[in-house]
């Protein structure tokens, strides 16, 4: 795939060949052929490329990114793949422009309509350049195109709280198994991680975290270091061994 050194991700991948271990290893074990993945959050098309892979031609990804510099790089990537698509824009609560900011390339990863989720000293000497982006609800979206989703990866540096509100429909009705990054860096604006897991458990969901890419069951914690956890309807996974995320499987 192309990346985009010096990016971080971009550094982890020519050094390694992957990052988050744990949600990749879930990844390869539970996607299944035909399933369809929304890839919120799709940066320069890691989980995209993966996704698109195991999901086969039967399936489909779809990859929202809205930042120009990465924007350019997951293009690069996701042409490469007939199942796949990229929609330039922001996964959101509603439809409407977005100032977001941008940190350079080397932090991309961190840009968002909030405070790149770094440390006060680290955030005070990168770049922080705002710029205008569409914005739109998943709901929307889906609804639009006739999706059947099975798996959302959800990695939107502070905005997870507005894209769960643009998805309530897609949560109570379809229930697609998520992935959603938490960790708290007292962002100003932004709902603490218990919150967003709080949201999911009312919907009827089951928190998991993820040991060694299998999945445990999780007890809510009051304040998140960096990881992904899953959630999944509640009765559909049983632990140890736990069913695909993909529905007709």
């Amino acid at each position: 795939m192309s990346i985009a050194l010096p990016e971080e991700v971009s550094i982890s991948l020519h050094r390694y060949g992957f990052v988050d271990y744990d949600l990749t290893a879930f990844l390869l074990s539970h996607l299944r052929p035909g399933s369809t993945v929304l890839d919120v959050g799709a940066h320069i098309g890691y989980y995209t490329m993966w996704a698109s892979d195991l999901v086969g031609p039967t399936g489909t990804v779809v990859a929202f990114e809205p930042t120009p510099s990465t924007l350019s790089v997951l293009r690069a990537n996701a042409d490469r793949l007939p199942n796949a698509s990229v929609v330039a824009a922001a996964a959101w609560s509603r439809k409407e422009e977005l100032v977001f900011f941008d940190h350079g390339l080397g932090y991309s990863a961190y840009n968002s309509a909030f405070e790149a989720r770094l440390p006060d000293a680290v955030r005070a000497r990168i770049p922080s350049e705002p710029f205008t982006v569409e914005a739109l609800s998943l709901d929307a979206f889906v609804r639009a195109e006739g999706l059947a989703v099975d798996f959302v990866k959800i990695d939107t540096e502070s905005a997870e709280a507005h894209v769960l509100t643009g998805m309530h429909d897609l949560l109570h009705e379809q229930r697609p198994v998520i992935s959603l990054e938490v960790g708290d860096l007292d962002v100003a604006g932004a709902p603490s991680s218990r919150e967003l897991v709080d949201t999911l458990t009312a919907a009827g969901y089951e928190p998991w975290e993820l040991r060694g890419g299998t999945p445990v069951p999780h007890r809510p914690q009051k304040h998140y270091e960096y990881q992904n956890l899953l959630f999944a309807p509640a009765g559909q996974w049983h632990s140890p061994d736990t069913r695909s995320p993909h529905h007709h499987a």
